[in-house]
């Protein structure tokens, strides 16, 4: 009996012997052992394990999970916010539901977040292996290869998928959960596909009701991440090979059969290109797209040829992975990575179509790969990177296949000395020390997330010269408050790149905070000078001028702000309190109530109207604004002590006794407020009270490190 490879198309190569009965065919998909799905999921979990011990990092989780309270839960408003939101430009709510759902059950404990994720990705494992189960039956469709060979080779190529390095961003970053909730509902649709094309070929009439579960569950995915939209050109290639639901040259599509099967795809391209024009839309809603100015076409070419073939080479040899591959705003498309990639490309590419035909796994495994990375590989660049790991999710998971394939040939058994020999050991062995490299690959990329020092040391080890990854370990550092050190590493990202308006903007800021208010105007004016449209940059050059008493600059700074965008509340606030000083206490009433109104969780604006209504004696009116800001903050002790002042002055010495006594327990070295204490008790005629609270808060003010709160 003649051996046909994975590699070769059946129906162009003649059979020797008999043929195998029809239903005993291959095209049934072989029967699947749980025992499988229990070794696969295991291993996963146990090689990823280490990201149970990670935390949140300083690279999107903070905005995304840690500072983000709308997600929290699965009420009407969570809900609501999640459908109608384009938060960090992305619109995911399926994604945001897992979320919600991992803070009912964990709170802000990290690990119940890693958790689920990880969880999803030993799904993500399983799935994997009954899709390459039915396409290795469908594509080795030959009597020499049992059961038993093919579910060796599933087995191995969902491991091969589940245990590679290059999956760890995915799962050990919580930001990057939509590419593991993506890819599960994908592998599902793959599955429903796979069954729908088998039935469609016995003319079933179940066949419409998988192919609409293949809809419902591809259009769930894009509510996921919108990167799977290529799924429907995925779904084509499939159909070309291994199912050869469509045969022959381009003229022979459009005969009634293929014709039937390609408008099946319309529904699918309908949602795909909905989704993909949402993704492009918000992305430059939120000015996150590069423009064409700044990354032309010749670069954004050079940089998708080489993001084909960085994550080819990468799968083969799975070293020196980093969390982030930075583009540089220098980078020249005829550098000789770009050229090299380009003409390992191009050789591929020439390579499987001129082998098409005694090959048709690796052309089908070669479109695969290339179809889901359309959409991540910088034709529209966007962000700081030039590849990223997790964008090998979807679109490496052909390459798995082939090694798939693979160990279903060195498991066959094999002619000697006139019988046939099984070679099972020396295949599942040869197997197994492969899934230990990449399991210990992978178990040592997982550290690497544990934390945003690490994870940002780590990239700077691969590439010193990423500026963002000093950014980031300079937030890191501010965060530890070591903030020499995150000046330092600040200083170096913009040494790197000069244009790093974030950096220069976040350098001010450090350096006002220490005082030294002109070298931080100096760091504001670069950040305007790169982005003239920064408005957070303008609110705190506006502040910095301020300090340094130069009004009327600190006032141009603060209305240029307004006039970006004249709904940021801060800027209002911060604007009153300037024309306050300067005795414009009308514009800055209105500039405070302007600020309330905009940000209703905001306790400052009504705080400063209590006092500017004390400046304008009207008392009863400061005391409702008083309380208004307690209400939204309770711990707020400037307004307890303020308005106890009020409440003191007008006789109720018990009430303002209540809010002194609350501002000190909230600042417990406010000297005003203690001796505001000690005033009323007195007037209370609590002389032995006001005695005890003096030593109290002397004892307080006489300890180490005591400073007067400016208030």
């Amino acid at each position: 009996m003649s051996v046909i490879s994975p590699f070769k198309n059946p129906g162009s190569v003649k059979k020797a012997g008999r043929k195998r009965p029809a239903s005993n065919s291959a095209a049934e998909p072989p029967t699947v052992e749980p025992a499988m799905w229990a070794i696969i999921f295991l291993s996963t979990l146990f090689v990823f394990s280490p990201v149970l011990r990670n935390g949140f990092v300083n690279w999107d989780d903070f905005a995304n999970v840690v500072d983000n309270p709308h997600y929290r839960g699965m009420g009407w408003e969570q809900l609501r916010w999640m459908f109608t939101t384009f938060h960090l430009t992305l619109y995911r709510p399926v994604t945001w539901m897992t979320l919600g759902l991992d803070y009912l059950a964990w709170g802000m404990d990290p690990f119940g977040y890693h958790l689920t994720s990880l969880l999803i990705h030993g799904i993500n494992g399983v799935l994997y292996y009954l899709i390459a189960l039915r396409l290795l039956g469908l594509a080795l469709n030959n009597e020499q290869f049992s059961p038993q060979h093919l579910r060796i080779g599933a087995g191995c190529a969902a491991l091969l998928f589940a245990l590679h390095p290059l999956r760890v961003e995915a799962v050990a970053w919580v930001s990057a959960r939509n590419d593991v909730v993506s890819a599960a509902f994908i592998l599902l649709a793959v599955l429903c596909y796979l069954r729908a094309a088998r039935l469609h070929k016995t003319s079933s009439p179940s066949y419409l009701r998988w192919l609409f579960a293949t809809f419902i569950i591809y259009a769930v995915s894009l509510l996921a991440k919108a990167s799977g939209m290529t799924l429907p050109f995925a779904l084509l290639i499939l159909d070309f090979y291994p199912l050869r639901r469509i045969q022959g040259g381009p003229r022979q599509w459009l005969q009634p059969k293929p014709l039937k099967i390609l408008l099946e795809k319309i529904p699918f391209l309908l949602i795909a290109a909905a989704a993909g024009i949402a993704a492009v839309l918000a992305k430059q809603e939120f000015h996150a797209v590069h423009s064409l100015q700044m990354y032309g076409w010749l670069i954004r070419i050079a940089v998708s040829l080489y993001a084909l073939a960085f994550y080819l080479w990468k799968t083969i040899i799975p070293v020196g992975l980093s969390p982030l591959y930075q583009l540089s705003g220098q980078s020249d498309p005829w550098d000789w990575p770009f050229l090299l990639s380009g003409v390992v490309v191009l050789a591929i590419t020439v390579g499987v179509v001129r082998l098409r035909k005694r090959c048709p796994a690796a052309l089908a495994c070669w479109a695969w790969y290339a179809v889901f990375l359309i959409p991540v590989s910088g034709v529209v660049s966007f962000g700081p990177q030039i590849v990223a790991d997790r964008y090998s999710y979807l679109s490496c998971l052909a390459w798995p296949l082939l090694a798939g394939a693979g160990a279903v040939y060195l498991a066959k058994p094999m002619r000697s000395r006139g019988r046939n020999t099984e070679n099972l050991a020396p295949a599942i062995g040869l197997f197994f020390f492969l899934f230990v490299g990449l399991g210990v690959l992978a178990w040592q990329q997982s550290h690497v997330w544990h934390d945003s020092e690490q994870l940002w040391r780590r990239v700077l080890a691969i590439n010193p010269a990423t500026s963002y990854a000093y950014h980031n370990l300079a937030a890191e550092m501010q965060h530890q408050g070591k903030i020499e050190e995150a000046i330092q590493y600040y200083r170096k990202a913009v040494e790197i790149d000069p244009k790093f308006a974030r950096a220069h903007h976040n350098l001010g800021d450090l350096l006002a905070a220490r005082g030294d208010l002109d070298l931080a105007v100096k760091s504001y004016r670069k950040a305007l000078e790169i982005d003239p449209n920064s408005v957070d940059t303008y609110h705190n050059l506006g502040n910095t001028l301020a300090k340094q008493g130069k009004t009327d600059e600190a006032l141009q700074d603060y209305y240029r702000a307004l006039q970006i965008n004249p709904n940021e509340a801060s800027v209002h606030n911060d604007l009153g309190n300037l024309l306050v000083e300067r005795g414009d206490l009308e514009t800055a009433s209105r500039h405070f109530r302007k600020s309330a109104d905009l940000d209703p969780t905001a306790s400052a604006p009504l705080f400063n109207l209590g006092n500017l209504m004390v400046r304008l004696n009207q008392l009863d009116q400061a005391t409702i604004y008083f309380r208004q800001a307690l209400k939204i903050d309770p711990n707020y002790a400037q307004a307890h002590h303020n308005l106890g002042r009020l409440l003191a002055a007008q006789g109720k010495l018990d009430e303002a006794i209540d809010h002194f006594r609350a501002a000190v327990r909230v600042e417990p070295r406010f000297a005003e407020a203690h001796q505001s204490l000690i005033q009323a008790l007195a007037e209370q005629g609590n002389t032995e009270e006001a005695l005890r609270q003096y030593r109290i808060a002397r004892e307080i003010l006489q300890s180490p490190h005591t400073s007067d709160t400016d208030h």
